[in-house]
């Protein structure tokens, strides 16, 4: 029966055949399918990393993720660990949204893997979602020793993202007298409409009137409306 099955491979610390329903997106890498083998495919996943081949750990870790799905025994730490760590050659390659994906996966298995909290903002900094960055690396800094060598990168961090959000975000009011907020280097501000070019593009926003800059001359002049 299928709950023998479940008891034997808990006991073994592998995975049975009937197991087997999601196949092996890797048979090329061998690995057993054990504690072991996610111990293994760990293991080269990091001497690929380490080497400079970023696809090929990529494939590794990816290999270890889904033998800890099939072996149940594997602990929720070592299977977040395989995700972060595959998450760190995703923003190798700046792949920021599969880094995202894989941290917030990470998380789902281990909420105290701050290397993955660390990742994560690092990979939403990128895609732009500042606001949700700056809880991660508020999290990580919770987590960091006063004197950790890593702390100062995360205070950096932090203070490029307590720039990059609007005000009105940040303090839960609106911006008062029509100021835009500074933004930091790297980010871009989500507008629904397009940034003017020009001041004069941007005062014919604020008024609601074409500026007498229009480039493309009135073609009927004789023709009378008011161009608002």
């Amino acid at each position: 029966s299928s709950d023998e099955e479940e008891e034997a491979k808990q006991k073994t610390g592998k995975a049975t055949p009937a197991a087997a329903a999601n196949p092996d997106p890797y048979p090329d890498l061998k690995a057993d399918c054990s504690v072991a083998g996610v111990d293994a495919a760990k293991k080269h996943g990091t001497t690929a990393f380490s080497a400079g081949s970023i696809q090929d750990s990529i494939r590794w870790f990816s290999k270890g993720i889904w033998l800890a799905q099939q072996v149940k025994s594997v602990p929720d730490t070592q299977h977040s660990m395989l995700y972060s760590n595959r998450a760190l050659a995703q923003i190798k390659l700046q792949r920021w949204v599969e880094a995202e994906e894989d941290c917030t996966q990470a998380l789902t298995l281990s909420p105290d893997n701050v290397k993955a909290q660390w990742r994560r903002a690092t990979a939403r900094k990128e895609l732009g979602r500042a606001s949700e960055a700056l809880e991660d690396v508020e999290k990580v800094l919770k987590e960091l020793p006063k004197d950790a060598a890593a702390r100062a990168d995360a205070e950096e961090l932090q203070r490029q993202l307590l720039k990059a959000i609007p005000k009105a975000e940040t303090a839960g009011e609106e911006v008062s007298n029509g100021k835009k907020p500074d933004v930091a280097p790297g980010f871009k501000r989500m507008e629904i409409v397009e940034e003017s070019s020009s001041d004069e593009e941007e005062a014919k926003q604020g008024i609601g009137k074409a500026t007498p800059a229009a480039a493309n001359p009135d073609p009927y002049p004789d023709l009378k409306a008011d161009c608002s």
